[in-house]
């Protein structure tokens, strides 16, 4: 499973819990999830109280391909760089990267150059997060995800 997905499996699962992937058969459920969202979109759909993946879709959740971060997992990481001291750090986006033997691109694919946390976030850009969140690594951002409340009940009565 990706560092991406595996990351935020853990988050969402209950403390203690180990957390479980996608069905294995296709339900009636995830075959009419994939009818309906577009080709290029992905989704998950939950139930509310107990937290269970009734359907996981995109091209990355049936292939196994790396996710790009999404937006909350850069506010996570950005959380999590400034818990551990790395707000101040600046990276270089050219607009790609290999990182084990996988080519991440930023949205903006010409690069937004030297970036620090703050116009990292401005932009959104993807390639000063993936550097982040190796250089945090998992149990940083883990921490950082639990500290926002991930994988907690949010306390809504459904």
């Amino acid at each position: 499973m990706p560092f991406t997905a595996v990351l935020l499996a853990l988050a969402l699962a209950a403390p203690g819990e180990k957390p479980a992937g996608p069905p294995a058969a296709k339900s009636p459920l995830q075959l009419e999830a994939e009818r309906v969202l577009p080709k290029a979109s992905s989704g998950a759909l939950m139930e509310v109280k107990t937290g269970k993946i009734l359907a996981l879709v995109g091209e990355s959740a049936m292939t196994g391909q790396a996710f790009p971060p999404g937006s909350i997992m850069k506010v996570v990481t950005g959380y999590a760089a400034i818990k551990n001291e790395m707000g101040e750090r600046y990276f270089v986006c050219d607009g790609a990267e290999m990182h084990r033997g996988v080519q991440r691109t930023c949205w903006l694919r010409a690069g937004h150059g030297r970036l620090g946390l703050r116009q990292a976030i401005s932009t959104s850009c993807d390639i000063y997060f993936y550097r982040a969140a190796r250089l945090l690594g998992p149990d940083k951002l883990l921490a950082a995800a639990r500290a926002l409340g991930l994988g907690a009940k949010t306390g809504v009565d459904l």
